[in-house]
């Protein structure tokens, strides 16, 4: 069986896919039987090209130059660009000196600086632990190094080519003896207390986890805190390492600076900020050794836009390739929806066709659909009474919430659609609100929405914060694509404490998430629309669903019910023809209110097939039964049915409103049913026992009214977090 850690194995020589490596290999190896200053050339003159074609080595080079050396003028930069390519290129020619070069020859151009300091370090019998950085140098710098010091232990990362990964692994191994992943933690303190040196380069950016934000080169920068546990836990010194390339080929330098003094202090950032200081020193004394080609500033402060143009990782080009696939029948969609409900801005404002003239958007709020608005509208009328200076703006998802939402928005607050999560889209959209801030509520995780926030420095809060059934347990690609889009927000105010886990579990930071409650909870007693009062008195069906409805028309039907009416309020009122069809068919008598049929002592069943009436309808109910319970749907906010006082019946499906059925039902605030039969034993005996509905109707106020401060609540940290940013 083939050794994949053997770079001359047949595996690697027989396999067509390396041989363009092993003609590079070979080329290599050839350039270093050349004098010095032939090969100083030679990568004088292949950085050009390179310069040229590798454009995204290019950007990520002058963006890193910029941010560091913001004095310099565009030649600086250019003039430093240049340098630095070339370096790059000298780069390969001495990774092939140090792998396959001669301890004569190397010890010709060798020199070095300091190495005092190593000694009177390994006297104290606790190691060193030498401080290096991804200088260009980096690679001849090891073996230049082995020509003063008896042994040094790099630490490395895996090549991801396999063949790269195992000839520099065999190479490094032969010169040094042995190597370290530089993940390997508890290796590296084995050997530091057997007064080993070791050689550690912590200035890569791996993300917030073990890192904190210090200062490198004036710019906050996450720096890994591995360096300073190191030396708690072994008792090491740490000293500076870096190696200098000379002018006119004279060779390579090796300088070891003093030792840290009073390192590790106890404080993550100020050692942080001792080891970039170090860094700092050496790329100041030649900054076109550095290599300025890797993304040092791709993890940015929250609210601080990335630097980078972002990558398409895997994910999100799969992700890319689904929505090119459906773009037709997307299409298609939004055609008939914007048709459906006659609304040209719908269509429009979906492709991302916004108005031509940018607003400079405060806060932006976005509520999916009808219950999401009714839930942030009160909100948005506090903060807009409170900061009339402030430009909020509320977007929705569905022509159902766009509808109340520009019926109840205060003058001065402007409705618009979210657009369908392309990439074009999205970034129109952007560009015409110009946010300073995205409160998201609920949950709307929209893969290419999220990272172009993120990208442009958008602190996306998630406030009312929820995690459904279906998202936590769905398939690892789309519960992949939701973490992604989880760990791009700024702060998540969540529901519940089961929401807070979920959100944790799908790679929220922990101190990111808060729980505040649930904001339906607190539906201020005022927004209550008067009651809607008819010739009869009537039992409701509120937000019914496809099956739902034939079901309690035969179960009413069944009933016989002459003393009460059937207000039968749908979820989307745009199936109403359906509707109405099934209950005909049943042989029960109806009327329209989109017709304007008004309901008459015959009229058995009334369709209120209308918007923004619901809770009108709640409060001239005798009692509510939820829809979306009967069917596996998952059922609907009751909170609004407790603040009108009325008792509420649920079916068996509440998997998205958990928390608010457990606090109803022990506070028998609520009645649950299991079926239709145990629905119309339910229906007779509210209507028998009156006083039994309206002490339901009571404890469920009672609940609600408990619940008010959490409406403050969310108005405090929205003040906290978003408003400082929009100042």
């Amino acid at each position: 069986m083939a050794n994949p850690d053997n770079p001359y194995s047949a595996h690697y020589i027989l396999n067509p896919v390396y041989w363009p490596i092993w003609l590079g290999f070979g080329f290599m190896r050839l350039c270093i039987l050349l004098p010095f200053p032939v090969i100083s050339k030679i990568a004088k003159i292949i950085s050009y090209p390179g310069l040229v074609f590798m454009s995204e080595r290019r950007r990520i080079t002058r963006t890193n130059i910029c941010m560091c050396f913001p004095h310099y003028s565009n030649s600086d930069v250019r003039r430093l660009m240049r340098q630095n390519f070339y370096s790059g290129a000298m780069t390969i020619f001495e990774s092939a000196l140090s792998w396959w070069g001669s301890d004569d020859f190397l010890k010709k151009y060798s020199h070095i600086e300091g190495i005092e300091h190593v000694e009177a370090a390994l006297k104290k019998g606790k190691g060193v632990l030498l401080l290096g950085a991804h200088y260009t140098t980096l690679e001849i710098g090891g073996r230049v190094s082995m020509q003063f010091l008896k042994q040094i232990t790099p630490t490395f990362k895996p090549a991801r080519n396999k063949l790269f990964n195992a000839m520099m692994v065999s190479a490094r191994t032969r010169s040094h003896g042995k190597l370290l992943p530089h993940q390997n933690i508890r290796a590296l303190l084995k050997d530091l207390k057997r007064n080993e040196v070791l050689w550690y380069a912590p200035d890569q950016d791996l993300g917030r986890n073990g890192s904190v934000f210090a200062p490198f080169m004036g710019v906050q920068t996450t720096t890994l805190t591995a360096t300073a546990r190191i030396a708690k836990s072994s008792g090491t010194t740490v000293l500076p390492w870096s190696c200098e390339r000379l002018p006119d080929n004279k060779g390579y330098k090796i300088i070891l600076g003093k030792a840290f003094e009073n390192f590790p202090s106890g404080n993550d950032i100020d050692d942080a900020t001792t080891i970039n200081q170090s860094i700092e020193h050496q790329i100041k004394r030649t900054p076109e050794q550095y290599f300025w080609g890797h993304r040092r500033f791709k993890t940015r402060p929250q609210g601080e836009a990335q630097v980078y143009a972002h990558r398409h990782d895997k994910l999100l080009r799969r992700y890319r390739r689904m929505l090119i696939l459906l773009f037709l029948p997307i299409l298609a969609y939004t055609l008939w929806i914007a048709y459906r409900n006659r609304d040209k801005k719908y269509l429009k404002q979906r492709y991302g066709f916004y108005p031509t003239k940018a607003l400079a958007t405060d806060l932006w709020f976005h509520a999916a659909s009808v219950g999401e608005v009714y839930a942030v509208l009160p909100l948005i009328q506090d903060l807009h009474k409170k900061h009339p200076d402030k430009k909020i703006v509320l977007t929705t998802f569905t022509p159902t919430g766009g509808a109340i939402a520009q019926k109840n928005l205060p003058a001065g607050i402007q409705h618009y659609y979210l657009p369908i999560d392309f990439e074009f889209s999205v970034r129109r959209l952007l560009n015409f609100l110009q946010p300073k801030c995205c409160i998201i509520m609920e949950t709307e995780l929209w893969p290419y929405l999220h990272q172009y926030c993120f990208n442009r420095g958008i602190p996306v809060v998630i406030i009312n914060g929820r995690i459904s059934n279906k998202t936590f347990k769905a398939h690892s690609w789309i519960r992949n694509l939701s973490s992604r889009s989880i760990e791009f927000t700024y702060k998540i105010f969540a529901r519940t404490e089961l929401d807070k886990s979920r959100f944790t579990n799908m790679n929220a930071a922990e101190d990111k998430v808060t729980v505040l409650g649930n904001i339906k909870f607190a539906i201020p007693e005022n927004e209550s629309q008067q009651a809607i009062k008819l010739i009869k008195p009537y039992i409701l069906v509120a937000s019914s669903h496809a099956g739902e409805e034939r079901l309690i028309a035969q179960l009413w039907k069944k009933m016989d019910m002459q003393s009460h009416l059937l207000v039968i309020v749908p979820r989307h009122p745009h199936r109403s023809k359906k509707i109405i069809k099934e209950i005909k068919s049943i042989g029960l008598k109806i009327a329209v209110r989109s017709q304007q049929h008004s309901p008459d002592n015959k009229t058995e069943i009334y369709l209120a097939d209308t918007f923004g009436e619901l809770n009108g309808f709640i409060a001239g109910s005798d009692f509510v039964f939820m829809g979306g319970t009967l069917v596996d749907i998952g059922g609907h906010n009751i909170l609004e049915v407790g603040m009108q006082h009325k008792a509420v019946i649920i079916g068996p499906h509440m998997d998205n409103f958990l928390d608010e059925r457990k606090l109803y039902l022990e506070n028998d605030a609520a009645i649950e049913i299991q079926n239709e039969l145990e629905l119309e034993s339910t229906i007779r005996d509210l209507l028998q026992n009156p006083e039994k509905a309206a002490l339901i109707g009571q404890a469920a106020y009672a609940i609600t009214r408990a619940q008010q401060h959490i409406m403050q609540d969310y108005q405090r940290v929205i003040e906290e977090v978003c408003l400082p940013l929009s100042d």
